[in-house]
């Protein structure tokens, strides 16, 4: 079976594919959707097209995988070490009474 609507409705595969896409047309691959003009939402559109068209009618989940495996672990090789963390933070809110003021 085909690449179908059913598929593009996961939100999995959505961000898989906007990955995939941006990447394409050289721009960040975490850039988000909402952030691109109306001239890369129309070029966007068409890498789109241009790609699921040409998956294969059985093993295009896999192919999807792949493309997006690859991509990210090109990113994560160039990312510096403290952007590929998110940093601990305590976010513990401590009671005025347990304040001691010197």
């Amino acid at each position: 079976m085909p690449f179908s609507q059913t598929d593009y409705n996961q939100k999995e595969i959505q961000q898989k594919l906007l990955l995939i896409i941006n990447e394409s047309m050289g721009l960040n691959p975490l850039h988000p959707f909402s952030k691109l003009t109306t001239r890369q939402t129309k070029q966007f559109n068409v890498k789109f097209h241009e790609y699921i068209s040409r998956l294969p009618d059985e093993g295009y989940l896999e192919i999807i995988d792949r493309d997006f495996n690859t991509i990210m672990l090109e990113v994560f090789e160039t990312m510096k070490p403290e952007e590929q963390f998110v940093r601990n933070i305590n976010t513990d809110v401590i009671p005025m009474s347990d304040v001691v003021v010197e």
